[in-house]
């Protein structure tokens, strides 16, 4: 990969964004062409495809991976393969965006959802985002690698925070970042796979839609909590709680009940 030519070329592409978010359309387009025309194209320039050698000529080639490859074409043929995926949509605020969309849509925001935006979201914040991830994890529908934020983010960290603040402000959440791949995994010591229930499904979303939902996650947790705590009764979005603590707390009150002879 050439990270020095993947920057210059997607600082080039970058010249035409568009900084203008006053609607959902603007919005929609912006971040289209972010993906598409500018991290997407970029990389495909700068990334040249190379042919992979055939395995027969690899010294750790040997009798039993050829086997293991020819089970797995069995198991690919007979509908049973672990490739097998589909691409979903994936509902981010869909209920939440249907009752705003009809109030908002080619409207200005007021200045009060644009100053809320600045506190969830700013350059610093941004960059902490991006570099949260794996550099090669796998990446969503979008196929945009975390690294091509990471080694671009010089350039990129101007459009992302415009981008994330306008999503926050416009309560949307665009068509580019609701999507993800389903990958079925198959679950072990079963008879067979054959029915649905044999596999477990993992969803890969896109990085810049996590990237949002840990921007804001951290205002909740900095923010939010701080100046409002969770009842101590409370057993979700807290560190070291869990369905666990729930029950054992529901236990040890009726354990208390009991011995008091209340129950």
């Amino acid at each position: 990969m050439l990270w020095d030519s993947y920057k210059e070329e997607l600082r080039g592409r970058l010249g035409k964004f568009s900084t203008n978010y006053s609607s959902i359309d603007e919005l929609e387009h912006a971040a289209d062409f972010l993906r598409r025309a500018a991290l997407t194209t970029s990389y495909e320039n700068n990334c040249p495809t190379s042919t992979v050698k055939s395995m027969k000529e690899s010294e750790c080639w040997n009798t039993h991976l050829q086997k293991l490859r020819k089970k797995t074409k069995a198991l690919k043929t007979s509908g049973a393969s672990v490739r097998n995926r589909r691409i979903i949509t994936f509902p981010v605020f869909s209920e939440y965006q249907t009752d705003l969309e009809e109030e908002a849509w080619g409207q200005e925001l007021r200045r009060a959802e644009w100053n809320f935006a600045l506190k969830v979201v700013d350059s610093k914040k941004v960059e902490w985002a991006v570099g949260s991830f794996c550099r090669f994890k796998s990446p969503g529908a979008a196929s945009i690698y975390s690294v091509l934020l990471q080694k671009g983010l010089e350039v990129v960290i101007s459009p992302l925070t415009k981008l994330f603040g306008a999503s926050i402000a416009l309560k949307h959440v665009t068509s580019a970042w609701k999507y993800g791949t389903v990958t079925f995994i198959p679950k072990p010591e079963r008879e067979g796979y054959t029915a649905a229930k044999d596999f477990r499904p993992i969803s890969l979303t896109s990085f810049i839609s996590k990237m949002l939902e840990r921007l804001v996650d951290r205002y909740i947790r900095d923010e939010v909590l701080l100046a409002s705590p969770l009842h101590r009764g409370q057993h979700t979005f807290q560190a070291g709680c869990s369905v666990e603590t729930a029950l054992h707390a529901v236990v040890a009150k009726s354990e208390q009940q009991f011995k008091r002879g209340m129950l």
